[in-house]
Formats: structure tokens, sequence, C-alpha cells
């Protein structure tokens, strides 16, 4: 014990030295854009790679791994002109120029005047401080916690009773930071995207379940104030139980705790809080289904070890008995349908859900009937709650409402001959949109990010409103039909007759979010920077909003934060974040860590009956949490934003296969020796 201590402290001795080593000793990186590497990016943003590089163990931190601490002079004869603000959001530079700018991997910027600076005969020149290069600050940032884990497990094994209250503590004291963290950054205030309109009340293109969630949250307090500390600390809370659930699945007392950290700490997952948006309820909705699932696995006996469960068939009647069992199966169902009627997409876990079938052999027509029973109800009420309200037996009418936003940019009255006269509408309304697009958009990273940007002015500010317009002109007096029913089919009809129109070009489009849900999947961005990249298009659709819906739902707003200078709370990094930037900076590595034991665990799957225990986690990990769900959902929806719990499934299935190979190694070293087995803790 006392050398798992001492080596513990030397690698955390080691790490911090590096970081201060790097920030004492680490030359400034500096350059000169190259200008025939500037390219053009909209409005009056222009966007150039920063061909100089420092020295290998050193990098250059950017708004996306971080913070950005770039300085940008504009160089004209003698005068010499910074520009600024950074870290400002795209739209900001696009749209008002004026030397903003913002350092995402590569300078997106502005002339001080708005010239070309291609073209203007002026010299721009970078000067950056230096840190430690991600791989190597992840490279120690994994000694160090393997070692943390490995010491902390040993002094649990002497001490069972700290398990639990190391496990409480931290949690405990994850809660309080971000409370506080959240307190210090937006005082009184959250998001207001420009989806949020149409989840204030009941609508037909949304379903019921996020209204219903803030009307309770109304009700109780009033008004939307404290919404962001209710999401945050139910997201935070459902972490936790995750982590129990897994720690009592798995048989070990650290796994659980590690899977707490690197959720609680994730910049990428608690950002959602501070939206007026589905995020947090379909993260937590998702982490709540993986912790029933755990405990189901875990009275089946999935995650036991030893002799004892080696001679056990897999399948065997289990304890508790058969009705508690059939209740959790319930509790899933139930889970995965609220989290459904809150985000729609959450259908994509639905293959996971199913998987307890697959274990109760002998009980598997009563177990299929405890799980869809109560889905069934839950869905079939939402849906007949329409039906009487709207007119469609459906959960909601969101299925062509995106279709139609995803091909706005091909409405045009020769492309939809069915409603030659509405198309035409919609494509002069949408033309300014479209025209600010660049001729020579680079694919599929380049337009992905474009198109994601316009997605919403596209189909929220544009389509849906002159579709509504149309509608509600051409209703025949005296009609009984509901207006949801006409609306739905017209919009339906605009979005096959654009798609069809142009078949390959939709391909493409599909192709480049695809790509960008891997993307936004692997490369997690910082809480501050993120927001803030947000924000200006949250404060402009608050104008967006109807103001009597403004007045009563939003009025304790007040003024909105400050997002257009330096040195605001959006620009700053909480302290939780910063142990998280090595691992963040380094793109995909969980994900593709996580898609190993993916592939492991599905092709294990199959003869999962005949494997030793330890074997019997990995293909857990590849099917349980991880494989069915993530593929069904990537294929499924091909935006990111529809599977934003991708990273609790990879954190849990790395947890899970990591288990299973230590305690293959564990089990396979006493055996060669002769030596008795034992349990790895």
């Amino acid at each position: 014990m006392r050398a798992r201590v001492i080596a513990c402290v030397v690698a955390l001795l080691v790490t911090l030295g590096l970081h201060g080593f790097a920030a004492w000793r680490g030359e400034p990186a500096q350059g000169v854009i190259d200008p025939a590497r500037v390219r053009h990016d909209g409005g009056q943003a222009f966007a150039a790679p920063l061909t100089e590089r420092p020295a290998r163990w050193l990098a250059i931190p950017n708004d996306g791994a971080g913070l950005s601490v770039i300085e940008v002079v504009e160089v004209d004869g003698a005068k010499r002109t910074p520009l600024g603000p950074g870290h400002a959001p795209p739209d900001l530079v696009r749209e008002r120029g004026g030397g903003a700018f913002n350092h995402w991997g590569e300078l997106l910027f502005s002339s001080s005047d708005g010239s070309d600076p291609r073209t203007n005969g002026r010299r721009y020149e970078w000067t950056s401080a230096t840190s430690l290069h991600p791989r190597l600050g992840l490279l120690m940032l994994a000694i160090t916690s393997g070692l943390l884990l490995w010491t902390l497990s040993g002094w649990f094994a002497r001490m069972p009773i700290a398990s639990p209250i190391v496990f409480s503590a931290v949690t405990a004291l994850l809660l309080v930071a971000w409370n506080l963290e959240a307190m210090r950054l937006y005082p009184g205030w959250i998001n207001v995207d420009w989806d949020t309109a149409s989840y204030l009340g009941r609508s037909p293109e949304r379903t019921i379940g996020y209204p219903i969630f803030l009307n309770t949250v109304t009700a109780v307090a009033g008004d939307l104030r404290p919404l962001l500390f209710v999401q945050l600390n139910l997201m935070l809370l459902a972490f936790a139980w995750l982590g129990v659930a897994v720690n009592r699945l798995l048989k070990t007392r650290v796994v659980g705790l590690a899977i707490v950290v690197l959720l609680a700490t994730s910049p990428r997952l608690l950002v959602f809080p501070f939206n007026v948006l589905t995020e947090a309820p379909y993260v937590i909705g998702t982490c709540v289904m993986l912790a029933l699932l755990a405990e189901v696995a875990r009275w089946r006996g999935l995650g036991e070890t030893g002799a004892s469960a080696d001679s056990r068939a897999i399948d065997a009647p289990r304890r508790p008995g058969s009705w508690s069992m059939m209740l959790l199966l319930g509790a899933i169902g139930a889970t995965l349908a609220l989290t459904e009627l809150v985000r729609p997409a959450a259908f994509g876990l639905a293959p996971m859900a199913l998987l307890p079938v697959l274990w109760m052999r002998g009980q598997r027509i009563r177990s299929l009937a405890a799980l869809v029973l109560p889905y069934a109800v839950l869905i079939g009420a939402a849906a007949w709650a329409n039906h009487q309200r709207y007119g469609f037996f459906a959960t909601s009418s969101m299925g062509p409402v995106s279709l139609l936003g995803h091909v706005a940019w091909n409405i045009r009255a020769e492309t939809c001959p069915s409603l030659p006269e509405l198309a035409a509408r919609i494509e002069q309304r949408v033309a300014p949109i479209i025209a600010k697009r660049p001729a020579d958009l680079p694919w599929p990273k380049e337009y992905f990010f474009w198109t994601s940007d316009e997605y919403n002015d596209l189909l929220w500010s544009n389509a849906m409103p002159e579709t509504q317009a149309w509608v509600e002109a051409h209703r025949p007096p005296g009609s009984t039909e509901h207006e949801a029913i006409e609306l739905r089919r017209i919009r339906g009809t605009l979005a096959r007759e654009a798609m069809r129109a142009d078949l390959p070009a939709y391909l493409r489009h599909v192709g480049a979010h695809v790509w960008g849900f891997w993307q936004s999947a692997a490369r997690p961005a910082p809480l501050g920077p993120a927001l803030k990249g947000r924000v200006p298009r949250g404060i402009g659709s608050v104008e967006n909003l109807w103001p009597e819906v403004r007045q009563e739902r939003f009025g304790w707003l007040g003024a909105p934060p400050e997002t257009e200078r330096s040195d605001t709370p959006f620009d700053r990094m909480s302290w939780m974040e910063r142990w998280r930037a090595p691992l963040d900076s380094n793109p995909s590595l969980l994900w593709k860590v996580a898609l190993v034991f993916t592939v492991a665990g599905l092709v294990l799957a199959p003869f999962v009956r005949w494997l030793p225990p330890a074997a019997r986690l990995l293909a857990l990990a590849g099917t349980g949490f991880q494989g069915t769900a993530v593929l069904v959902a990537a294929a499924a929806a091909v935006i990111a934003r529809y599977v934003d719990a991708v990273e609790p499934l990879t954190v849990v299935a790395c947890a899970a296969g990591v288990t299973a190979l230590v305690q293959m190694v564990s089990r396979a070293r006493p055996s060669r020796a002769g030596e008795p087995q034992s349990h790895p803790r």
C-alpha cells in the first residue's frame, strides 16, 4: 500500500512539474498569416491556418481545447493595430467584423476596416503563449489517474467502509462545485435558443415531455428561473446513480467513482443544463436507463466472477423474485418512453432496452410484456392526446418538420410541383440566407458547420411561418379538419419533393451531417467558449418569441450578458474543466477505445453463455452499454444534436471493458503460478 501511495504522489508531482515547466520555460509561438492560404468564410470573416509550430512537446491552446491566448496585430506600414475582441462567436466575426476573431484550430478573423486581408496589402502577425502538448498531458493524466485508482482500490480493500464515504463525498463536492460555478457564470440567466419557443407550450411539432417538465418547474417556482439548477442537479444525481449501479454490477469499488468524475466534469454534457432545450433531460433519461440495465444484469449474474459464476448458467433464475424483476423491466420501458417523449431520438436506445429480454431464457414472453406494456401505455397516451387535440395519432409531427429544415435550400417552384406557389414564397424568403453560403464551401467539414448554423434559421424563422400562413389563408370556411393535419401533409410534401428533386445533393448533405455527428461525439468543447458561441444567437431568438410569452416566461432575464468583449465569464474555464483539457484535446480517443470494446463485445455476444465471467462483461460492454444503441442511433439520427447521450455510453463501455480485461489478467496470473484465484476489487 505504501508503494502505491508513493507511486501516485510521484506521478502527480511529475505531472504538475511538466505543466509548470511548460508555462515557465515554454517559448511563445509567433508567425505571420500567409495571404495565399487565407480563404473567405462568409461576410467579413476570413479563415487561415497557423503554419508556424512550437516545439514538439508544446502546443498552442485554442478555444476548442482550453482557452486561446492568441494576440493578432494588423500591420500597415508603421501602424500596428491590435485586433479584437478575441474568442468572438463566428456569427459576430462574419456579421460585424471590425477586427473580431476566434481561434478554433485555425484562426477566424476580420480586418479592422472590413477590407479583404488577401488583397489589402497589410500584414497580420500573431503571438501566443504555449502549453504542454495535449498528448503528453494525456499520457501523464492516464498514468496519474490509473495510479490513483490503484491506490484507492487497495485502500478500499483494507477499509471497505471508506468506499461509500469517498463516493458520497466526491459526488457531494461535485454537486456543490457545479452549483457555485453556475451562480458565478450566470446569475439568474439561462440560454434561450431558436427551438425554445416551440417547447414552452403544447405544439403538434413537439412531443409533450419537455413542455410538461417546463410547466412543472413554472408551477412550483412561479417562473423558469430555477430551471438551470433543476436540470444541473438532476443530471449530476443521474451520473451518481449510474456510478453506483456499475459498481454493483462489476463488483468493484472504484470504477463507478471514475465514471461519476468523468461524466460530472464533461464540458460536452454540462453545457446542456444551461439551455432551455431537451438535451439535459435526454442525458438524464439515458443514464437512468443504463443504471436500470446494470441492475438487471447484476440480478441475472452477468457481472459475477469466480467459480460459482462459472458453474451457474447465465439464464438461471435469480433473486429477487420474478415480480421484482418484472417491475424493474417495467421501469426500463417507462424510462425509455419518458425519454422519447422528451426527445424522440431516444428511440435509438430501444434495442438496448430489449437486451434484458434476451437474458431471460424461459421467461422471455413475460419479460417482453413487462417491458413493452408501460412503454406502450405512455407512448399511446401521448399519441391519443395529440389525436384529441390535433387530429393525428402520433407523439409529434417533427419527422416532416425536421426533413423540411434539411432540404429548405432546395425548395423552389420547379422542385415542388404539388405546391409551386408556396414553394416560390419559401424560396424568396430563404434566398438571402442561401446567398450568404460561400460558393466554394469545402465538404464535409465546412459544409456541415455552415448548414448546421443555417438550419434553424431556414426552418423556424422562414419555412415554418410561411407554411403556417399558407394553411391559414387557404383553409376552407367552416372546415372542421384539424389544422395540424394539413400542416403535417404540406410540410411532408414539400420536404419529400425537394429531396427527390436533387437526390445526390441531399445524400451529400446527409453524408456531411453523419460526418459531423462523429466529429461532435469525439470533440467536446470547454464550457465557457462553447456557451459564448451560442449566446448571441440565443439572445437574438428571445426577440423572436411572442411578446406575451417573452414577458410572462422570460421577464426575469434582465440585461443579457456581455459577449462582445474579452475577459467575460464566457471566456473562463472552470477549475473543474482544466484537468479534462488533455483528454478533450485528443480527438476521439475515448470514442475509439469504446468502439474497440464495442466490436469485441459484438463478436463475443453470441457466445456469452459459454464465456468466463470477465469475457461476459466485455460482451456486455459491447452490446448492453454501447454497440446496439449507438449504432442504431447513428443510423437513424444523422444530426449530432440528436445523439447527445453518446458520452455516457462510451464512458460506461470503456469502464466495463477495461474491468473485464483486468479481471482476465488477474485470473490468469495466479493460475499459471499455481496459486488460488482471488476476486479483484
